[in-house]
């Protein structure tokens, strides 16, 4: 008996239906190399080409990837996008940089910026830039494909603007060997026969608001949008009291980002840079937190669905506290390196970052350590006593961040009172926080709160049968 192929089991809800969409996908590359990898792997295995065509349900960068990287290989696909135009996602977005490769730290290619470092050819080529130029140079392989400018073996038949919920036969259903759907509204000819279906239809929002005492919600900046935190004073005018106050809550990475964001007015490889981090796990506090990332990693995979295994998490994140504590140490030793560090440091900011757990989440190591760094620097220097949460008690670092407590709801500071919706930016706040421990107490006032409360997950055919994948680098050859 022939083995399974694992890139098809993973992503298989039914007769010739796969979902790609629900997984913990990470990034924007891995979308990419899984939208490759499943196309490549029904083209092998005759489920489609050949007079099977292939039906592709959003056009986000992996149904893009699934798309494109069909035609190219002779397959006759049929393209569905909800809305108007391809990746709405990364679409006039200009605060977001995207990096395939830097998350990927400390690996030896994690600096190289593009989606392929070997011999493999992505139908959609991926290199660092800003999300929206991302976003219009990927668009204009669908005009090039129009007009005949991009090679493809196989017709690409693509429709904007058609939701695939509200069609006659969303779920697809069986037709002899293949499955059958009217693939948009008003088809002429009824059932249309495909070889197989993809739903890359990805997420269907963010949770960003918090809920007002006074009526609302406040409504935060949304992680996929143009926002203002890269601004000089975070884009607001600086309050009477002569610093801005800002909150960040969540616990993975869409909070850390931002947190470093509003500190610094950088993240990722930049930043990085130019705190001097470690290039490769060449010092043992570091390659000790990379083996306890992949323990908890491992775990998480096969832990029982819908649960975190918490130790494995609490070992992962003290692991990388010992290496920020160890960093931490060396830039004391050396006179004046903290201070130097420290005019990374936005001026006129001051930041308190909600871990709704009692450690980080699921994250980049790069982003944890980066945050943890961060934290450490701006703790240093703050002055201002901060009025709320165990303050008595609390070390210098837990006035900065706040483990074990989570942001509950706000009120509106006098004199400006409203109905709390999206104008809440840059108007003062207070935060009603919950701890695990310690119930609800007040925090703040803050100028500029950013919720990262994660993300409402859909699928389309089902949800997939294994939620926790851990993707290759590359593509395997």
């Amino acid at each position: 008996m022939a083995a399974a192929d694992q890139v098809l089991s993973f992503h298989e809800v039914g007769h010739r239906r796969y979902e790609l969409s629900c997984l913990r996908t990470r990034n924007v590359r891995d979308q990419i190399l899984r939208g490759q990898l499943l196309v490549d792997r029904l083209f092998i295995r005759g489920d489609i080409g050949g007079g099977k065509e292939l039906l592709v349900i959003g056009g986000g960068a992996a149904g893009a990837s699934c798309a494109l990287r069909a035609a190219m290989l002779g397959v006759n696909v049929v393209l569905l996008e909800v809305n108007l135009n391809p990746f709405t996602t990364q679409l006039g977005v200009s605060t977001r940089w995207l990096d395939p490769t830097e998350f990927d730290w400390p690996q030896d290619h994690w600096h190289r910026g593009t989606m392929a470092w070997g011999s493999t050819r992505y139908a959609l080529g991926y290199s660092a830039s800003d999300a929206d130029m991302l976003a219009w140079g990927w668009t204009s392989l669908f005009t090039a494909a129009r007009y005949g400018l991009l090679k493809l073996r196989g017709r690409l038949d693509y429709h904007w603007g058609v939701d695939a919920r509200r069609l006659r036969y969303p779920k697809a259903r069986r037709i002899g060997g293949g499955i059958g759907a009217a693939p948009w509204a008003g088809y002429p000819k009824g059932v249309r026969p495909f070889g197989a279906a993809i739903s890359c239809i990805g997420f269907s929002g963010e949770k960003t608001s918090v809920p007002s005492t006074v009526g609302g919600a406040l409504v935060g900046p949304k992680f996929w949008s143009a926002d203002n935190i890269g601004l000089p004073l975070l884009g607001i005018t600086l309050p009477a009291g002569g610093v801005v106050r800002a909150l960040v809550s969540g616990s993975g990475d869409g909070a850390q980002q931002d947190f470093l964001r509003v500190l610094t007015g950088m993240f990722g490889a930049k930043l990085a840079n130019a705190m001097g981090l470690p290039s490769k796990a060449s010092s043992l506090p570091l390659l000790g937190a990379l083996l306890a990332e992949d323990f908890a990693l491992r775990a998480l995979s096969w832990n029982e669905p819908g649960k975190q295994p918490a130790q494995a998490l609490r070992n992962w994140h003290q692991a990388y506290e010992d290496c920020a504590e160890v960093i931490w140490h060396d830039w004391q030793m050396q006179p004046g390196q903290v201070a130097s560090l420290q005019k990374l440091l936005r001026p006129d900011i001051e930041a308190t970052w909600l871990v709704g757990s009692d450690v980080t989440t699921y994250s980049y190591g790069l982003n944890r350590l980066l945050a943890m760094l961060v934290a450490r620097l701006h703790a240093d220097h703050m002055t201002r006593p901060w009025k709320g949460v165990d303050q008595m008690h609390a070390p210098p670092l837990r006035q900065v961040v706040l483990y074990g407590y989570r942001l509950k709801s706000v009120t509106p500071v006098a004199p400006v009172s409203h109905v709390c919706g999206t104008g809440c930016y840059g108007h003062e706040h207070e935060a009603e926080v919950e701890g695990t421990v310690t119930g609800s107490s007040p925090l703040g006032p803050f100028d500029v709160i950013v919720a990262r409360h994660g993300i409402h997950q859909r699928a389309l055919f089902a949800s997939p049968r294994v939620h926790e994948q851990r993707v290759p680098f590359d593509e395997p050859r």
